[in-house]
């Protein structure tokens, strides 16, 4: 288990059943051919346990019917005693439904004790997916090893991430790029926001000029929501003030963050040939 010092404990199962209950789920719905041959995520769980992961975190969808409760998407973040540094963690995240509209995928995060938020790592590493159908206990442990495999290779870039310094020209080109890559120019006509809007710091050990601090200000910035901005009603001619929203769909979320690393990591690529 993790120490006190960085605040993170592992979860029971109980706890994790109880965020998220579709994770108990042993049969497909009901629109499923035979073929399909769901895995208890309990049982995944515990494979994975074997190679010392262990639970932290657990959330699902909100069913909006009533047949899809139960079959829903859910995401499980796990961290490894073997994987923890001064600074953050590496995670495994595990998402997967029983609805047949995924397939069980393993992804590697960074889980960031300054301000408690989790990162997902882009195509540096790409997703693992394992189907439904034929999946065993090796294909697990296959798919836990690789990642553990990768850790020490993301933790490097993580490193030469915080040693690469930006100006504020290349902060603004980060955060242009950020804003055009996750907003769709329909959605920024009506939430106008600005490059100086992602780049707005919450916390002092942020205001700094490295790729990682300005990386981590803008993916904080997009997916806990909150930024201000302004706009007319119509209406009544006034100007109101608004913020946008946190981001809470598990797909919405892990898109975000993957398209903001691979955006940072070919920054870094950029900035380590040019330099």
């Amino acid at each position: 288990m993790l120490s006190q010092i960085n605040q993170v404990r592992e979860l029971s199962l109980d706890e994790v059943i109880n965020y998220a209950p579709s994770i108990v789920t042993t049969v497909g719905s009901n629109n499923l051919s035979n073929i399909y041959s769901p895995i208890n995520t309990i049982d995944i769980i515990e494979m994975l346990s074997k190679d010392h992961w262990y639970p932290v975190k657990a959330e699902e969808v909100k069913a909006q019917k009533q047949e899809k409760k139960g079959f829903q998407k859910h995401l499980i973040r796990f961290q490894n005693d073997n994987l923890q540094f001064k600074d953050e963690n590496i995670e495994c995240i595990l998402t997967n439904s029983h609805d047949g509209l995924s397939s069980y995928q393993f992804m590697l995060g960074v889980f960031r004790f300054v301000c408690s938020n989790g990162l997902i790592v882009g195509d540096t590493f790409d997703k693992i997916r394992l189907r439904h159908v034929g999946l065993d206990q090796n294909m697990v442990e296959d798919a836990s090893k690789s990642m553990l495999a990768y850790a020490p290779q993301l933790n490097k870039n993580m490193s030469i991430m915080k040693q690469i310094e930006l100006n504020p020209i290349e902060k603004d080109i980060f955060a242009e790029s950020a804003k055009m890559l996750l907003f769709p120019k329909d959605e920024l006509k009506d939430i106008p926001l600005k490059n100086s809007d992602l780049l707005v710091t919450r916390r002092y050990n942020d205001v700094t000029r490295t790729l990682w601090d300005t990386f981590n200000t803008v993916q904080e910035n997009v997916t806990k929501g909150k930024i201000r901005y302004y706009v007319k009603n119509e209406k009544t001619g006034y100007t109101e003030r608004k913020r946008t929203r946190l981001i809470k769909a598990i797909d919405r979320n892990v898109s975000i963050n993957r398209a903001l690393w691979n955006l940072a990591d070919r920054m870094k690529k950029l900035k380590t040939v040019f330099n």
